[in-house]
């Protein structure tokens, strides 16, 4: 991995790093420009993922990215199975619809109709 410097551009090497949590690691690194010098901390932090672990770790929460997301999405529903729900509209409710198509009020002749 290679880290620029900010001020001349140079290279920077990696000197020292801190793992601060499962998915921050703070860098120092040095610039190997002599005439610069600069030393300085990179925060890098694991923040998508784009390729799931076969062995996760169960305390890290990560973003997947679009694709994985869609990925999973899709799986699921291609796995899912048919379950035995029988859509409940007004007609099976024995409810009668107004002429708006909203349903009639409670109590109304046109709410006791069966179709």
């Amino acid at each position: 991995m290679i880290f620029r410097c900010p001020h001349c551009g140079t290279k920077s090497r990696v000197r020292n790093s801190q793992l601060m949590s499962p998915t921050v690691t703070w860098l120092y690194v040095q610039c190997l420009n002599l005439e610069c010098g600069h030393t300085g901390r990179v925060d890098a932090e694991a923040s998508v993922t784009i390729s799931p672990s076969a062995t996760p770790n169960p305390t890290v929460n990560m973003a997947l990215s679009r694709h994985v997301h869609r990925n999973l999405i899709v799986f699921q529903l291609d796995t899912a199975t048919v379950g035995d729900h029988v859509p409940h509209g007004p007609q099976q409710l024995g409810l009668q619809l107004d002429h708006d198509g909203d349903r009639a009020p409670p109590g109304t002749a046109a709410a006791l109709k069966r179709p």
